[in-house]
């Protein structure tokens, strides 16, 4: 998504490293990811940053965050088999 103006990216040199971060999701996620940042006026990169930032402030004993509630969320949508990463 490239950057409208009055939005902002992350101050320079703020990350160490940066990765690319791909998956698929539902078109409309993507659209609703996009809109929050977009409210937020910064990138949609560094809105994730934070998002996973502040996922990681509640996690239970775990390390899965408290609103993941297993096997009731699994149960509803059962595992996909995913290929072999080299």
């Amino acid at each position: 998504m490239a950057l409208t103006p009055g939005m902002r990216r992350r101050p320079e040199g703020s990350l160490h490293e940066t990765v690319l971060f791909q998956t698929r999701v539902a078109s409309e996620t993507k659209s609703s990811i996009n809109d929050i940042a977009g409210a937020c006026g910064i990138s949609t990169a560094w809105f994730l940053d934070l998002l996973a930032e502040h996922l990681t402030t509640d996690l239970d004993e775990h390390g899965r965050p408290r609103w993941f509630k297993e096997p009731a969320i699994l149960t509803d949508h059962p595992e996909l088999p995913l290929p072999q990463s080299a």
